[in-house]
Order: C-alpha cells, then sequence, then structure tokens
C-alpha cells in the first residue's frame, strides 16, 4: 500500500467517524496528498485524522461542523493547505501528548478484598457451621490464615 493510499484511509476513517459521507480517491486528491506528504510525513498525516477523530477541543469542534455557520472544514482542499498544515499538524501533535500524559497519570487500578474476622464472629460463624469446638491460642493464630484474605490485583502499564 502506498503513503498516499495508507493516508486516504485514515481519511475515510476519520470521515465514518465524524458522520460524513465517504469521499472517493481521485487524482486531485492523490496529488494533494502527495504534495502534503512533501511537507510532513505519512505518520503525522494519521496522527491529525486521528485527532480530528478524537479531540473534543474547540478547534476540532470547529473543523467538524460546530461553528456559526455548521460549515464542515474536514475536506483535504482546507486540512492539507500549505499555509496552515504545520499548524495543524502541531496541534495533533499537542493533543497526541496530553493524551499520554492523560493516561501516565491515571491511577492505576488497585483493588484489595479483605475480611478481617474479631474471634467471636469466628465462633459464631463456627456454630452457624456447625463446628463447636472450642477456640485456642493455636487455632486462634490460625484464624488469621484461614479468615484474613487479601488479595491485589494492580493494572500494570502494558498489561491487558
Amino acid at each position: 500500500m502506498n503513503d498516499y493510499e495508507e493516508v486516504f484511509n485514515s481519511f475515510i476513517e476519520y470521515r465514518k467517524t465524524v458522520k460524513k459521507s465517504l469521499p472517493t480517491l481521485t487524482k486531485a486528491k492523490v496529488n494533494k496528498i502527495k504534495n502534503a506528504l512533501e511537507i510532513v510525513s505519512k505518520k503525522e498525516l494519521v496522527l491529525l485524522f486521528q485527532y480530528l477523530s478524537n479531540s473534543k477541543d474547540e478547534y476540532t469542534e470547529f473543523i467538524n461542523g460546530n461553528n456559526e455557520n455548521d460549515r464542515f472544514y474536514g475536506t483535504i482542499d482546507n486540512l492539507f493547505r500549505k499555509s496552515k498544515l504545520k499548524e495543524k499538524i502541531n496541534r495533533a501533535k499537542k493533543w497526541k501528548k496530553k493524551q499520554h500524559n492523560i493516561e501516565q497519570n491515571k491511577a492505576q487500578d488497585l483493588f484489595m478484598p479483605f475480611m478481617i474476622v474479631e474471634k467471636e464472629d469466628y465462633k459464631d460463624l463456627l456454630n452457624e457451621v456447625g463446628n463447636d469446638f472450642e477456640t485456642t491460642d493455636k487455632q486462634e493464630n490460625n484464624i488469621g490464615t484461614r479468615n484474613f484474605q487479601m488479595s491485589i490485583f494492580a493494572k500494570n502499564k502494558g498489561s491487558i
């Protein structure tokens, strides 16, 4: 797959996300994409479409039609204008960096279920299930190992 085809496929995914009609690849669009690829990389153009698809900032809302004219500006002609392309790419990079920082700063999920059983509660529990032996010091020490349950499940970076 050529670079311009990958960029165009990202453009199609963007259009699907914002619920706009799907474009067709014409010679004119190929030329516009190739001209943009002379200024910025394929990866940056793909990032631009991810930004426009996923960000909810004022700029993307404006581009995607939430403006005073209700006009959609997410066309190849507008997005790949040479005078504004690098500015759009810089916005996309800042957005990606912000998203990365948000992910890094998320609190790690920590789940610690535990149960502490008091001596009296343990006796009541044993009586309920039909075990009526007396608690001795040795058995009391076992209370902690049998009835004090603690599990830790931590979500680590990169885990599924």
